[in-house]
């Protein structure tokens, strides 16, 4: 559209207790059956329907994130005439339980960038590690841009290969020997949930540590996320040296229990008096 626009404003409202947030365009609009599925997880009014593949952010997400943070956002649209849609916030703390509030300082935009030029630049022998010797880590992970910064700032460490999906996953642990698992939980096609479940339920990959990505985290969130199997889950936004940690800590797990396995595995061999071929074929 030659004159189509999209216009942003955010205000005060109601003694400066809540800010607003307005997007507005001049679009074609929302028919009203379609407003009222709208904010549906991948349903037919989602954001994957409007021809907007790519941002990784649908309006269901959206929704989960306004509420998280105690707000409210709604629609306003007519055929033809455009739509808008209005985010409404609390911004003061008596408006949060005490366990919502954190007091912790996210990093700004700007020095995760800063973060990320340090990993670029930093090219010593700890982190300079051959194909052969270097784990392998799958991620997955529906915002492209979220999966590209993941993907710079691990590759220098890790072979790291990636997916969209649950699906686009499975297909790369098919035909790759995978360390270790960071997802998203909210995807198309099969969601983070889902993708563990399956992994962790298949005897021959079962062994492989998963991290759960989610913007939800209510108890019930990280309850679920523990019964199908994960190994740690870590809410969006999430600090990237977090993320980090939590990947080394694991692989040293899971090189401890195989070291300890194997241990085992040879002590038992010597003391039931295998032969040395029989021996072999066990190791």
């Amino acid at each position: 559209k030659e004159d189509g626009f999209i216009q942003v404003t955010l205000s005060y409202a109601e003694n400066k207790d809540w800010v607003l947030l307005r997007v507005k365009d001049n679009g074609k609009g929302i028919s009203k059956e379609k407003q009222k599925t709208l904010f549906r997880r991948f349903y037919e009014g989602d954001y994957r329907k409007f021809n907007t593949i790519g941002t990784g952010i649908g309006l269901s997400l959206t929704k989960d994130l306004v509420e998280l943070h105690e707000g409210t956002i709604t629609v306003e649209s007519e055929e033809g005439q455009g739509t808008e849609f209005i985010i409404r916030l609390p911004i003061d703390r008596s408006y949060f339980r005490e366990e919502q509030i954190d007091d912790e300082v996210i990093l700004p935009v700007q020095k995760l960038v800063a973060y990320e030029e340090e990993m670029d630049e930093k090219q010593s022998d700890e982190i300079l590690v051959t194909a052969e010797k270097a784990n392998s880590i799958l991620v997955i992970e529906d915002n492209e841009e979220l999966l590209h910064l993941m993907t710079k700032l691990l590759r220098h460490e890790y072979n790291v290969f990636t997916a969209e999906n649950g699906k686009e996953g499975i297909a790369v642990l098919e035909n790759e020997d995978i360390d270790l698992i960071v997802s998203d939980v909210m995807m198309p096609e099969m969601d983070g949930m889902e993708f563990c479940k399956y992994v962790k339920g298949k005897l021959e990959i079962s062994h492989i540590p998963v991290i759960l990505l989610t913007a939800k985290n209510k108890e019930e969130d990280r309850a679920e996320a523990y019964e199908v199997g994960a190994d740690a889950f870590i809410s969006k936004p999430f600090n990237l040296s977090v993320l980090h940690a939590r990947i080394r800590n694991l692989l040293k797990y899971k090189e401890r229990m195989a070291h300890e396995f194997k241990k085992q595995l040879v002590f038992e061999l010597k003391d039931l008096n295998y032969t040395s071929l029989d021996e072999d074929f066990m190791q």
